[in-house]
């Protein structure tokens, strides 16, 4: 019985929900494909099968950090579990490898490359394996969010081995991907348990930004003793170790930072810190986070955007594992998007690259075989460490290179006849899954403008038909539920006649809910913003009142408002919104003149000065469509007009890397229309951003016909 087993070999009562299934049809012999949420016991679905079935179990898993972790749970349990991965010394691995064969260990865990490794192979003919888990099994899929070349191995194998049975596992599959694993593993009759994707105790904020200023201040905001253990998610290893810093100068909250660049020691010592609170605040890159079993992280906040909803759903699940309520938030900041981008187009090598990278580690090669740090080829290439890793993993999987083995960094490699025509196939769907990242991106960064339940487009992605049920779901579903709270009768009506000084009191005073500077001005400029119109502030009184005035201008009148004492900022829970002074309210009531404060009258500049006039003040395209509500299409070619004009350089708009791929195009099909130079581009690159180099272009040659005429 396995409940009986399970008291026996973990000291638990009874499983959660869909273990049971899971580990039933596991021992039935059964090949099983489980989709939990994280922090659900996915593990436990495993490692109890593996202790009770005749043979050993393989768990393949991708981190090293994470293999540790499981390993010292079930030796703190007394079971019979070890690991296998370039961290651990030849010597050392050897003498693992040997209780293995000899029947001493139960539980194997190695990563995926090890497969490559001829000894390896060698050794797997000897053993007698019972079950395979596969963790984080999405890493197989092209379509998954972190794919991994080397989860490609793995059909193979489990057909060498006879086809034990298989236990494959993630936190976070779409229906698309859970058919691909299972597919690319070559499973047949296959049992899914499936338990659904929400998570009830969690609330899904997202709070945009536009500088790493205001995100400091909504870090000062967010951010205290009294909040509990919480992870900082930053988007680069730099940026990790400036929040860090700034939690611990400016916020005088204990905090450390996580990232790849660190030691084995320095991770280690940092997540020990964490796991035993003598750290309160984690700032991290993804690097952080799998099988990091803390039940009591009360908040997940994502300093930058994420590449993918996926990734960002796995991460922010390590809240609340205990069940307890627990925030996840996202600072959002438009030009975020960019960073991903970056690593879209960065992570990955081309053919050309492929190419590149085989040619050097064949000249570096004797009698066939090569010796290779990371490091080295970076001197010789303009690659970064990931396109290499990346690059090295793929020439594998084309037959060019054979891993032989690899100790502390470095790779014994064979070096075998490159096949063109199998390089030209690895690079196409290299290609393929660089379109698909993109695509993945556009949810993700569609996830944070939504105005939609967030809760429910989360599980909208992933297939999950059930209701986005909640302790508090999130703050789009409590924006739309506050007019209801305020709604009333007997609201009083503004007066015809108001100067702008008195319409700002008054909606202050009388607006269905508190609001900030820049929604008030909007509310009175009669911005159509998406958020105004879709919240209903466009049904206040004085909704575009006064449109003849611009909105910033509007806001500087605000501004002025709150330093004469006639209005304050306020924290209203999560939010610094606007409330009237006893100035304000002697003010509205006629006790005392409310200052007359007037800005001028919107401008007759050509449309395209002012939407530059913005761009200058630090805006970004997204916002300045949204503060002159024009398409977005239109503010870009207001820009494309200043970049023509001189005013601004491309580069600050469009990617270095990009600039030079659109303008090897328009060499060969010229600037008198866009769609050609579009046609013979990725399908990533935007007519926007084609506008923009196109522009630049004209720039150039105007410059230089004025100089040689």
């Amino acid at each position: 019985m396995p409940e009986k087993h399970l008291k026996k070999y973990f000291g638990f009562a009874g499983f959660r929900a869909g273990q049971q299934q899971a580990v039933e049809s596991i021992l039935d012999g059964q090949d099983t494909l489980v989709v939990m949420p994280t922090g659900s016991g996915k593990s436990l679905c495993y490692q109890l099968p593996a202790l009770m079935l005749p043979g050993l179990t393989l768990v393949v898993s991708p981190l090293i950090a994470l293999m540790k972790d499981q390993v010292d749970f079930l030796q703190s349990k007394s079971l019979a579990a070890t690991f296998v991965n370039s961290s651990v010394p030849i010597a050392e691995q050897n003498k693992r490898l040997q209780q293995v064969v000899s029947g001493k260990i139960k539980i194997l865990f190695i990563a995926p490359e090890r497969f490559r490794i001829t000894t390896f192979q060698h050794i797997l003919e000897k053993l007698s394996v019972s079950l395979i888990a596969i963790d984080e099994a999405h890493c197989i899929s092209l379509w998954g969010h972190d794919f991994r070349p080397d989860y490609l191995l793995l059909k193979d194998i489990i057909e060498q081995l006879g086809h034990p049975t298989v236990a494959a596992l993630t936190a976070t599959a779409t229906r698309r991907v859970q058919k691909d694993i299972v597919a690319r593993l070559g499973l047949k009759k296959v049992q899914s348990v499936v338990t659904g994707f929400n998570r009830p105790n969690l609330t899904f904020r997202v709070f945009h930004t536009y500088a790493d200023e205001h995100k400091f201040d909504q870090l000062r905001r967010l951010i205290s003793p009294k909040i509990g253990s919480s992870i900082v998610y930053a988007g680069t290893r730099k940026q990790a170790e400036e929040v860090a810093l700034y939690i611990n100068r400016e916020l005088k909250v204990r905090a450390a930072h996580y990232h790849a660049g660190l030691s084995d020691r320095q991770r280690t010592d940092t997540q020990n810190r964490f796991m035993k609170n003598q750290i309160q605040v984690i700032v991290a890159t993804n690097a952080f986070g799998m099988g990091v079993d803390k039940p009591d992280i009360r908040l997940v906040l994502h300093y930058a955007v994420p590449g993918t909803l996926e990734a960002y759903y796995q991460e922010a699940g390590r809240a609340g594992r205990d069940g307890k309520r627990s925030g996840c938030i996202l600072l959002f900041d438009p030009r975020d998007q960019s960073l991903q981008e970056w690593f879209i187009e960065n992570d990955a090598p081309g053919y050309e690259d492929l190419k590149s990278l085989y040619k050097v580690v064949e000249n570096w090669s004797r009698d066939g075989r090569a010796s290779v740090r990371v490091s080295e080829l970076q001197d010789v290439l303009d690659f970064n460490d990931i396109m290499i890793r990346v690059g090295l993993r793929h020439l594998e999987s084309s037959g060019a290179l054979e891993r032989v083995g690899e100790y502390m960094g470095k790779m014994e490699l064979r070096v075998l006849p490159l096949k063109l025509k199998k390089l030209r196939e690895t690079a196409r769907l290299i290609e393929e899954r660089r379109q698909h990242k993109y695509s993945m991106l556009d949810q993700m960064i569609e996830y944070a403008d939504t105005t939609r339940c967030r809760r429910q487009v989360i599980l909208d992605h992933f297939g999950d038909s059930s209701k986005p049920e909640a302790m508090v779901c999130c703050d789009n579903c409590e924006r739309v539920a506050a007019p209801e709270k305020k709604s009333g009768s007997g609201k009083p009506r503004a007066k015809k006649g108001m100067s702008l000084t008195q319409a700002i009191l008054w909606v202050v005073a009388n607006h269905w809910c508190h609001i900030g500077v820049t929604k008030l001005a909007q509310i009175l400029g009669g911005s159509k913003a998406h958020s105004i119109i879709h919240f209903g502030h466009n049904r206040n009184d004085l909704y575009g009142a006064f449109s003849d005035f611009q909105i910033s201008d509007i806001e500087q009148v605000i501004k002025q408002l709150i330093r004469m004492d006639f209005l304050q900022r306020v924290w209203e829970g999560e939010y610094i919104v606007l409330d009237l002074t006893k100035n304000g309210r002697k003010a509205l009531d006629g006790q005392v003149r409310a200052p007359a404060i007037e800005p001028a009258k919107k401008q007759t500049l050509p449309s395209w000065e002012i939407t530059f006039n913005f761009y200058q003040q630090g805006l970004k395209p997204e916002q300045i469509a949204e503060r002159r509500q024009l398409a977005v299409s239109t503010v870009y070619t207001h820009l494309a007009q200043a970049v023509q004009d001189g005013h601004i350089a491309v580069t600050d708009l469009v990617s270095e890397k990009l600039v030079r791929h659109i303008r090897s195009a328009i060499a060969r099909v010229g600037v008198d229309r866009l769609t050609p130079i579009k046609e013979i581009l990725p399908a990533s690159v935007t007519y926007e951003q084609i506008r923009l180099v196109v522009a630049d272009e004209v720039r150039a040659r105007n410059h230089s016909w004025e100089k040689n005429r």
